[in-house]
């Protein structure tokens, strides 16, 4: 299973949409997704279950429209019987605010470990402003893979898409077909 998470306000629900082909409905206002939005979608033959989380400014908030995703990151939900910190995230984040969004990815990476990417979204309104993001010196920083895309526009979410099966699916292992050969593999030495 795949979590999204970001604060309020920075496309999540979009990239769901983007990913998934549903559509789940968006809004910029606070507190516009207040459940968790379950779907999945289909590429390179892999099928990924995705969660759309409700926003949030931190892993542990004190903040009761951030409950759910307080409570599904640290001990799970009835639901996936997971947590999201053991299992995997796209962090997504606002290309046009990134200094004031990054203390999320940075507080789930302190928290859960390095099992996420971190999306940069909203990235053609940043260019549109002149803002500058050095990705190459942000997946440095935070250490874990790092994208820039526009959900809105469906832009570079193949790209996206390519970057979960190449970091994540291993991650996951069960999922991973290499991962499958091998425990069969295994198997038949046992």
């Amino acid at each position: 299973t795949l979590y999204l998470l970001g604060n309020p306000n920075v496309g999540k629900s979009t990239v769901f949409n983007a990913l998934t082909g549903l559509k789940q409905h968006t809004g910029n206002w606070s507190g516009k997704t207040v459940d968790a939005a379950f779907g999945k979608y289909t590429y390179n033959n892999i099928e990924h279950k995705i969660i759309d989380m409700p926003g949030t400014h931190a892993v542990n908030s004190c903040f009761s429209e951030e409950e759910v995703t307080g409570t599904e990151i640290m001990l799970g939900s009835k639901d996936s019987q997971e947590s999201v910190c053991r299992s995997t995230t796209i962090i997504i984040g606002d290309g046009t605010s990134l200094e004031r969004r990054i203390g999320l990815a940075l507080d789930y990476l302190e928290k859960c470990g390095n099992n996420a990417i971190f999306c940069v979204n909203l990235c053609d309104i940043a260019k549109k402003k002149g803002i500058e993001i050095n990705f190459e010196k942000l997946q440095k920083t935070l250490g874990i893979p790092v994208i820039g895309i526009s959900a809105k526009k469906k832009s570079d979410i193949n790209s996206l898409k390519t970057l979960i099966d190449d970091y994540i699916v291993p991650l996951l292992g069960h999922n991973n077909p290499s991962f499958k050969a091998l425990l069969t593999a295994l198997a038949i030495m046992a």
